[in-house]
């Protein structure tokens, strides 16, 4: 069911920035280089967003996005479509359509890979209102046909939360799809989004596939807010159950991490924005591999304006020597009367703790910019996906789609070195 609807032209530009002269003994030279994945339409039509980046098992690098065909709007038009790079990100493939082409909205591209299977799962939401799961076993190659995953991983009361699930489709020449989905509907559902989801390998729970997620429900206040929770499977992706209710109340877009001594740590969006100037990411952690989850809690380190980020792990100190956790989001706390959401600053950090601290932090673009997804390539240099405007002068977050290859050396201005593959 795949279709290639068009094929994008890579606009490769390295760029040099200035860093400290490494250390002695170190087996790389600093670089960073941007590639401009999907480029500016006049209109924004289409318009790329929401993106996630995996690394297949032969070491292609996938990344998938929301092509929003007519407008900028959140729900809309929108398709769920796949670009391939086979040299580490410097050109990019055709553009694949995985699912989509009719006037339904495809949100929230949310990808878990599962390297010991060989199978790369693709979560998405059909019109906001119903989970579906597609899977890969040849490296995004062909996938299986979606498939409604909606009744195992929700509560029926959620669907009931104002009314009944009530999809009416919008007039052809709509650009937004908003009143109709908001019609008789209070929900309000959210995958990932991003490489959000995980494959455990340690512990009790050893394979097993988790997932976050989001929902809305009434909190003990009697007030409805949105919480994160968790989808897993026991079974390699055939079946699907629900985790606990609410991992984080007010938590938002979220990504998982499996920590070195196998606990979990959820990173979640804060949806708390009512003191604009100190925002920071709601952290919590699982012991049992998702079963149950202590209280959540603010990241002093990790400032945001309320915006989707990710996660990922770099190296373990059982293969490499080190513990090294990376993150990326858009690393700004102060919204403007210029920039209503704040998202400027693309930045990565490292953590050499577990996320306990973050003291390594590099600008990757420092104007306005927004979602993004870290990948580690086969060469362990590091990729990052990320949306940002057409030119420094623009407020928009959205316009463009980049991404950035660079080596561990540039991030920590030559304090730590690439390790050598085994």
């Amino acid at each position: 069911m795949l279709i290639i609807v068009s094929c994008l032209l890579a606009n490769c530009k390295a760029v040099q920035p200035k860093t400290s002269s490494p250390s002695t003994g170190s087996a790389l030279k600093p670089f960073i280089k941007h590639i401009r994945v999907f480029p500016f339409a006049k209109g924004n039509k289409p318009n790329y967003r929401i993106p996630s980046i995996v690394k297949a098992a032969n070491g292609d690098i996938l990344i998938f996005a929301e092509k929003r065909r007519k407008s900028i709007a959140d729900v809309g038009y929108t398709d769920i479509v796949m670009t391939r790079s086979t040299d580490k990100g410097t050109t990019w493939g055709q553009e694949v359509l995985l699912y989509g082409g009719n006037n339904e909205s495809h949100a929230d591209p949310t990808t878990l890979v599962d390297h010991k299977a060989g199978k790369i799962y693709l979560f998405f939401l059909r019109d906001k209102k119903q989970f579906y799961m597609m899977s890969t076993t040849d490296n995004g190659v062909n996938w299986t046909p979606p498939k409604s995953i909606h009744q195992q991983v929700v509560k029926p009361a959620w669907d009931r939360l104002k009314g009944s699930v009530n999809i009416v489709s919008s007039p052809p020449d709509s650009v937004s799809k908003a009143e109709d989905w908001k019609r008789n509907w209070l929900q309000s559902y959210g995958i990932g989004p991003g490489n959000a989801g995980i494959r455990l390998s340690k512990g009790s729970k050893s394979g097993r596939l988790l997932v976050p997620a989001r929902h809305r429900e009434a909190n003990a206040r009697g007030t409805v807010v949105t919480t994160t929770h968790i989808f897993y499977s026991d079974d390699g992706g055939n079946n699907w159950a629900i985790g606990p209710n609410c991992i984080s109340e007010r938590g938002g877009e979220a990504q998982l991490i499996e920590l070195a001594n196998g606990d979990v740590m959820v990173n979640c969006r804060n949806g708390d924005t009512s003191d604009s100037t100190n925002i920071k990411r709601k952290i919590n952690i699982s012991k049992d591999g998702g079963q149950t989850w202590g209280k959540d809690y603010l990241d002093p380190n990790l400032e945001e304006t309320s915006c989707e980020a990710s996660i990922e792990r770099y190296s373990l100190a059982e293969s490499t020597g080190k513990n090294r956790l990376l993150f990326s989001n858009p690393k700004n706390s102060i919204r403007t009367s210029k920039h209503p959401y704040g998202r400027v600053n693309m930045s990565v950090r490292l953590s050499y703790d577990e996320g306990t601290s973050w003291p390594i932090s590099k600008t990757v673009y420092p104007y306005t910019s927004s979602y993004s997804g870290l990948v580690i390539l086969s060469d362990n240099t590091i990729g990052l996906v990320y949306e940002r405007g057409k030119d420094p002068a623009t407020v928009h977050y959205w316009d463009e789609l980049w991404f950035a290859r660079f080596n561990l050396e540039w991030l920590t201005d030559g304090a730590d070195h690439t390790p050598k593959r085994k």
